[in-house]
């Protein structure tokens, strides 16, 4: 042990030699979210991946300025000393300089390999500063359903391979249901192709070939049938199995006491999901191939910041909130699992700091999901292809996170939030004007001009907005109570997932108005004084002669009563 310290301490002083030599290199305003993430990976509580994207970020802030290239992943498993070097700097143990001068040569000798892709959904930064712009929240992906599929003549959705596999051919099936398929993607973006595209643009020893074994609908139980009779025949080395939800979906029928429903399917039961799992990591071994077992996320599992349409469609789709709850008794099975296989990883929370839109159902995700696991995959394939594992793995390599993106986002709400109350507005010119997640109450915005103002988590009691022109405006998760908009103009306003109760809208326009996942609810259910019950009598009815021409009214709850 005392001979490994003094190899690890020679080289770095070797480094912190030639690091020092280096001009370009700096050493300020490291943030300490980085130097936590180094005292993570250091532990094995994130991966590696997420350790290069804080290294990604000092060379973007130009903390170490280098020429970097244009991929990102590693070009080879960073090394050991390496981890221990970050997690020296996260005990103080060597000075931020000695670290920053350290990695600056990691970079320029190309051990680590930074990505600097200009058409990223977000660059790695502070992470305080990733919701200055919200625009993200409007995003939606919209499934290609128009692209024809190329299925070879073995079935898969891959190139034609031979059965017979070639001499110096290393094979990785990627097993699971419509997700691993690509439902919803070309040929060009299933997780497979995106794997098989990644490992192209590197140069191994070998022809590595990635197959898309998946089909729609599968279960473990029909995977491991599919695995015994035909992929064997394939000669497989590694198969990745991407699946879960079908199992627990399949479970749970339509109650949530698999026991009370008539439609439970036992046999994708939590325990059977890890046992069909654990067999055919046995019959691997058997059979000269590794199996490695990952838990898929879907919508509302993880720490995601859904967007607008996300949670619509969450909301929309309410099983899936009952599916998330039981979900972890499918998580639980995986340490057993990891004993037993090659590995097995936890992928519920792979898209926690993605800021965008992910789904486009309760399941199914686009290209930028799919090119989030594909990367995965790629680390996963080419740790086990240089074999660095070393005999060890945390099923949570991939679970970790150095921040929780909805946690900042109430920490923003809270820090802007202003409170205005018994304010007069009326006839003003308010253009533009943020009211971001204010409380609003007894205020009167009438005739006033509020053309593309912003409302966006607002709470707004007892505000009238009578004859106001809020055209454009944004109303996008505000909460609005007791309000008027009586011959307002609407028109084109965005208003997702906004709440509405004992509202108002009496020949309002709410033409091309967005009003996905919003609930407007009409029942008077809390008391008034005498004075405004008789206010409301003649308006009893809250939506009355208003035009909601092309509005998109998709997953809208309207006229249901009861409490917000």
């Amino acid at each position: 042990m005392m001979n490994i310290m003094k190899c690890i301490t020679a080289s770095l002083l070797v480094l912190f030699a030639l690091g020092l030599m280096i001009p370009n290199a700096s050493a300020q305003l490291v943030p300490d979210w980085v130097k936590n993430t180094a005292g993570w990976w250091a532990t094995d509580a994130i991966s590696e991946t997420e350790f290069v994207n804080a290294i990604e970020y000092l060379v973007k802030e130009n903390i170490i300025q280098v020429n970097v290239s244009q991929t990102s992943e590693t070009s080879q498993s960073v090394p050991d000393w390496v981890k221990n070097t970050a997690g020296w700097w996260a005990d103080d143990k060597i000075s931020e300089g000695e670290f920053v001068n350290a990695i600056t040569y990691l970079v320029k000798v190309g051990i680590i390999i930074i990505e600097t892709n200009e058409n990223e959904k977000h660059p790695n930064q502070n992470p305080m500063e990733l919701l200055n712009d919200l625009s993200f929240l409007k995003h939606i992906v919209i499934p290609d359903n128009q692209s024809k599929h190329f299925i070879n003549s073995d079935g898969f959705r891959s190139p034609e391979i031979s059965e017979n596999k070639p001499s110096n051919t290393f094979r990785v099936f990627i097993v699971g249901g419509s997700t691993t398929y690509g439902a919803g993607v070309n040929d060009a973006h299933t997780i497979p192709s995106l794997l098989q595209k990644k490992i192209d643009e590197k140069n191994y020893a070998q022809t590595i070939e990635v197959i898309n074994a998946g089909f729609k609908g599968a279960r473990s139980i029909e995977e491991v049938k599919l695995v015994k009779e035909k992929l064997l025949d394939f000669a497989p080395d590694i198969i990745i199995v991407y699946d879960g939800f079908n199992d627990v979906k399949s479970f749970h029928g339509e109650n949530i006491d698999p026991e009370d429903s008539k439609f439970s399917e036992k046999q994708s039961s939590p325990t059977k999901w890890k046992t069909n799992w654990i067999e055919i990591c046995k019959f691997g071994e058997a059979h000269n191939f590794k199996t490695i077992v990952t838990l898929q996320p879907f919508l509302g599992v993880g720490n995601k910041l859904l967007t607008d349409n996300e949670y619509a469609m969450q909301k929309g789709y309410g099983f899936s909130t009952i599916l998330n709850e039981y979900y972890v008794n499918y998580a639980d099975q995986l340490d057993e699992i990891n004993q037993n296989c090659a590995a097995a990883y936890d992928l519920r929370y792979v898209f926690d700091t993605y800021l965008g839109s992910i789904y486009w159902d309760y399941v199914h995700v686009g290209n930028n999901g799919n090119e989030i696991v594909a990367k995965i995959f790629y680390e996963i394939v080419n740790d086990n292809i240089k074999n660095n594992n070393n005999g060890k793995n945390n099923i949570n390599k991939f679970s970790s996170s150095a921040y929780n993106v909805q946690e900042l986002l109430m920490d923003k709400i809270r820090d802007e939030k202003i409170e205005l109350s018994n304010k007069d507005y009326s006839d003003q010119n308010l253009v533009g004007k943020n009211f971001f997640a204010d409380h609003i109450k007894d205020t009167d915005f009438s005739n006033a001009n509020l053309v593309g103002a912003d409302f966006s988590f607002a709470k707004l009691d007892n505000v009238n907005f009578t004859n106001a022109d809020l055209t454009e405006a944004d109303f996008s998760s505000a909460t609005i109570i007791n309000s008027d908009f009586t011959g307002a103009d609407l028109t084109n306003i965005y208003a997702a997932t906004i709440r509405i109760k004992d509202s108002f809208f009496h020949n309002t326009n709410l033409s091309g108005a967005f009003l996905v996942g919003a609930e407007i609810l009409c029942g008077v259910i809390q008391e008034y004084d005498s004075q405004r019950l008789l206010e409301m009598s003649s308006k009893y009815e809250c939506i009355n002669s208003t035009n909601f021409e092309n509005a998109n009214l998709s997953q809208t709850r309207l006229f249901q009563f009861g409490s917000l």
